[in-house]
């Protein structure tokens, strides 16, 4: 018995050792990667805030900037924060779309289904942005602006499950006319501010620029939740019972949280240098986000279940196809102005470098 348990024990020491040397082997099975820089080393554009070190150096091949993912550097935590939540956001809804035997091809599904996609859009976007934009100043621009159309796209995406799915009656009387045209406005405005704010502002960035940004998301979450918190707020007052309720009330609190902390570049400004790698503002960010996503797929996919009877008494097939026609007219209309703006982009950089 003594030796069984001895020869046990070898075993888990060996696979111990294994485990250490895991890194090292990956590393030496990938191709060699250049060393993370200064800030100094690298172009104002890229630069952040009381961000020292780890920036990926530019002018390298596409094969190098794909492969960070994989490299220790001040953006990989940004890059699997979202890589992570898009796969967490794939796999749940296929579960539940594999429990719930959805009908795909139903109507009353169609929301629910743009909303699945505008999520795992703004996230790859995201992770895409952040792994690739140090190849050179127009891919900064161009990934970013792509980013953009993803924030975009999913805010659209949350409205519509929002008034679909999630909205009690009385808010629905009042606001059901113009709420989704609204949303696509703000939708495309936020695209439109970031984008703008991107292309007019350079660093050191100057208040505005972050102004430009926030106002107009602000605007676009303000009118987005709005069917959630009426509802959330009354279900409080009457000693909330929903599951969803909740979830719907957790998307809130990370959501604010995470507006917090891309408002701010907390705690990298009180210990300049030491948040490089892990643990800037920008990264907490990222994972509340993450999280509120999460939380918001929980409350819609309960709302899907539980208040069919709701949708089908309101919503007729046409009306619905008409809402969900307008996602791809918001996309192609964000899509537009990110364009545009990358075409003056690039007519600045030619000029500048000619």
């Amino acid at each position: 018995m003594t030796t069984a348990i001895l020869e046990r024990l070898s075993t888990l020491s060996v696979s111990g050792q294994q485990l250490r040397r895991l890194p090292k082997i990956l590393e030496d099975g990938l191709p060699k990667m250049p060393c993370t820089v200064l800030e100094t080393d690298v172009p104002q554009l890229f630069r952040e805030p009381y961000i020292r070190t780890g920036y990926r150096p530019t002018g390298h091949e596409w094969r190098y900037y794909f492969l960070s993912l994989f490299q220790k550097h001040n953006e990989v935590v940004n890059v699997w924060t979202h890589l992570l939540a898009a796969l967490a956001v794939l796999l749940r809804f296929w579960a539940f779309a594999e429990a719930e035997a959805l009908p795909w091809a139903s109507p009353h599904a169609l929301p629910l289904l743009l909303y699945v996609l505008s999520s795992i859009t703004y996230l790859t976007f995201s992770l895409l942005a952040h792994l690739l934009q140090s190849k050179s100043e127009l891919s900064h621009y161009t990934f970013y602006f792509v980013d953009y159309i993803g924030v975009s796209v999913y805010q659209y995406g949350s409205a519509l499950v929002h008034f679909f799915y999630s909205s009690d009656q009385a808010w629905y009387e009042r606001f059901w006319l113009f709420f989704l045209p609204a949303a696509a406005f703000c939708g495309w405005l936020s695209c439109a501010g970031c984008c703008y704010a991107k292309y007019r502002y350079r660093r050191p960035y100057p208040v505005m620029r972050k102004i430009c940004q926030v106002v107009p998301a602000g605007l676009a979450f303000i009118l987005d939740i709005s069917p959630v918190a009426h509802r959330v707020a009354l279900c409080h007052l009457a000693g909330c019972q929903e599951q969803a309720a909740w979830y719907h009330t957790l998307q809130i609190l990370f959501f604010l949280v995470s507006a917090y902390f891309f408002s701010c570049p907390v705690p990298e400004k009180y210990f300049p240098g030491s948040c490089d790698i892990v643990g800037h503002g920008h990264q907490i960010f990222h994972a509340f986000l993450s999280v509120c996503t999460l939380s918001q797929l929980e409350a819609v996919l309960l709302d899907y279940q539980g208040r069919q009877e709701i949708f089908l008494q309101r919503h007729s097939a046409l009306s619905i196809y008409m809402a969900c026609l307008s996602f791809f007219f918001l996309a192609a209309c964000s899509a537009a102005t990110a364009a545009l703006l990358r075409h003056k982009v690039k007519a600045r950089l030619t000029k500048k470098d000619s």
